[in-house]
């Protein structure tokens, strides 16, 4: 299988090359399972407890986007390769970030349908507690405008309030199934890759940006909230 270093990224992804002998694709292959105990000071200067960065959140996370219709997140598999398990996560071909994006300040085509996808990554991390929200280099947009969430790997904290209290707008069909969530069915998907603590953390999440949608939509009304 060919393979190479990515060359950026804390958990030292690699770049694989995969063919079933007629069809060839690119792959993202993350095998990070790093757990510190206490509090941690990260790079950036903030702080964590229990910290841990592991490619299975990498999983739980596509699993998760599955479930709630945000639809960001690449394919993502758990594998065996070279005796490791990984994440095997599909390439998205041609893309850039939205750091780039600001950096060369790029014109977006549809506003419109760019907030809306906006929106949803910003409802995805904080269900999920990514503490790496703020890094635009995690968010690639490909050739057609659409935006997708990659590196995951630090999410699914067991914190049970959001990363980010600013959410504004919520689309109509996550938040409808954000609400049937329960704590067996993420089991049966993410119960793999995730403890039940962070399952319930999840839930206590979701409770609270259902909260906030419902507040937000009574004080300024459901027309400047919610959008489809």
């Amino acid at each position: 299988m060919e393979h190479e270093d990515i060359g950026v990224g804390v958990t030292r992804p690699m770049r694989l090359e995969l063919s079933d002998g007629q069809v060839t694709l690119s792959a993202s292959w993350k095998t990070v399972d790093e757990r510190r105990r206490g509090i941690v000071r990260l790079a950036d200067g903030t702080t964590a407890r229990n910290f841990r960065d592991s490619y299975e959140f990498e999983i739980a996370a596509y699993e998760l986007d599955k479930l709630i219709g945000t639809n960001l997140v690449p394919p993502t598999v758990e594998r065996r390769w070279r005796g490791e398990s990984g994440a095997v996560q599909l390439w998205i071909d041609d893309a850039t970030t939205d750091f780039d994006r600001r950096e060369q300040k790029l014109q977006i085509p549809d506003v419109l349908r760019w907030n809306r996808q906006v929106y949803n990554i910003q409802l995805f991390r904080c269900l999920t507690y990514d503490i790496d929200y703020k890094n635009a280099r995690n968010t690639l947009i490909d050739p057609d405008w659409r935006l997708w969430a990659i590196d995951s790997s630090r999410s699914f904290r067991t914190n049970k309030k959001l990363v980010d209290n600013t959410l504004g707008h919520f689309s109509r069909t996550v938040l409808a199934n954000l609400e049937t969530l329960d704590f067996d069915t993420l089991k049966e998907r993410i119960g793999d890759w995730i403890s039940d603590d962070r399952i319930r953390a999840i839930l206590a999440r979701r409770d609270l940006i259902v909260e906030r949608a419902a507040k937000l939509a009574a004080e300024r009304g459901e027309g400047a909230v919610l959008v489809p």
